[in-house]
C-alpha cells in the first residue's frame, strides 16, 4: 500500500510541478502553449483557454477562468473527484476504478465537442 501511495503521490507531485513551472514561464515571458487547430484552422478547439483557465484559477479570478472555458471550468471539480477516487481506490486495493467512471468520461466527450461547435458558430 505504500508504494501505491508513493506512485500516485510521485505523480501528483510531477503535475504540479510541470504546471508550476509552466505557470512561472508563462507569467514572466507571456507566451504560452499556442493550441494547434487554431493555429491550422483558425476556430477554436473545445480546449482552447484552458491554461489561461488554469493560470486564472491560480490567481483566484474565478469570473476570468470561467470566461476563458467555461465547460471545463464547470466539469473540472467533478472529474477531478472522480480521478480522487480512482487514485484512493487503486492505494487501498491495488485496482483502478477508472471504467467504473467510463460514462461520465464519455459525456464529458460528447460535452465538449458539442461546445467546440457551438463556441464557433457564436
Amino acid at each position: 500500500m505504500k508504494r501505491r501511495l508513493l506512485r500516485v503521490a510521485s505523480r501528483y507531485g510531477i503535475v504540479l510541478g510541470i504546471g508550476l513551472l509552466y505557470f512561472g514561464f508563462v507569467s514572466l515571458t507571456k507566451i504560452g502553449i499556442p493550441c494547434p487547430f487554431r493555429l491550422i484552422t483558425g476556430l477554436q478547439c473545445p480546449g482552447c483557454g484552458i491554461s489561461r483557465m488554469l493560470m486564472a484559477v491560480i490567481r483566484l479570478d474565478f469570473v476570468s477562468a470561467f470566461h476563458y472555458n467555461p465547460v471545463v471550468f464547470l466539469t473540472s471539480p467533478i472529474l477531478l473527484f472522480l480521478i480522487l477516487l480512482s487514485d484512493l481506490d487503486y492505494i487501498r486495493t491495488g485496482r483502478s476504478s477508472a471504467n467504473r467512471f467510463q460514462a461520465v468520461w464519455i459525456a464529458e466527450l460528447a460535452i465538449l465537442l458539442a461546445f467546440g461547435v457551438i463556441r464557433n458558430l457564436t
